[in-house]
């Protein structure tokens, strides 16, 4: 009896790992490489608190812009402290929409509700991690992969990390993770 109840937890537990395991897309492959990025306009919200919890943050400026008509495909995180360091409820972040054209954000910046803001990142050279699992595993997945990158070429990472997602289908993501330096 206690074999059969062993087994049976053990397949469980091996099922729900195979299970988040291609759900998540962990078997998937990053690519980094180095580019160079035109400018990025940022129209989004200040959060603090725990990464994780950006979600609501994102989509209060993406509901925003759907109701003025602006281009807003392209959702962000960026995060600007690093959770090693900095206690998670003082962590702070933006999220919000982003394009690579300032016109659309330029034409509403006089009514902006409150809180809300636009940012003008310049065009540089970013370390770029391209990922099409769950953004959920980036912190897994796609950061040590960065780090050690950044190790191998003997340069510093940037101040922050800036993740675009680009949402496919309900079930598909590709997430652009972007590293100045």
């Amino acid at each position: 009896m206690l074999k059969w109840l062993l087994g049976t937890i053990l397949g469980v537990v091996l099922g729900l790992a195979g299970f988040f395991f291609f759900s998540l897309g962990a078997y998937k492959s990053v690519e980094i490489q180095e580019t160079n990025q035109p400018g990025l306009h940022l129209l989004y919200l200040d959060h603090s608190g725990p990464y994780h919890k950006i979600v609501t943050t994102i989509e209060k400026v993406e509901a925003f812009a759907k109701a003025e008509k602006l281009d807003c495909h392209l959702s962000f995180g960026q995060y600007l402290d690093n959770p090693q360091e900095v206690e998670e409820g003082r962590l702070r972040s933006r999220g919000g929409c982003l394009t690579r054209e300032p016109s659309g954000y330029n034409q509403i910046a006089a009514k902006l509700p409150p809180d809300f803001k636009i940012l003008d990142l310049p065009a540089q050279k970013w370390v770029q991690a391209v990922f099409t699992g769950s953004p959920a595993i980036g912190p897994l997945k796609v950061y040590p992969k960065v780090m050690d990158y950044f190790n191998a070429k003997g340069v510093k990472m940037g101040a922050f990390s800036l993740e675009q997602y680009e949402v496919l289908s309900p079930k598909e993501v590709t997430t652009t993770y972007l590293f100045p330096f």
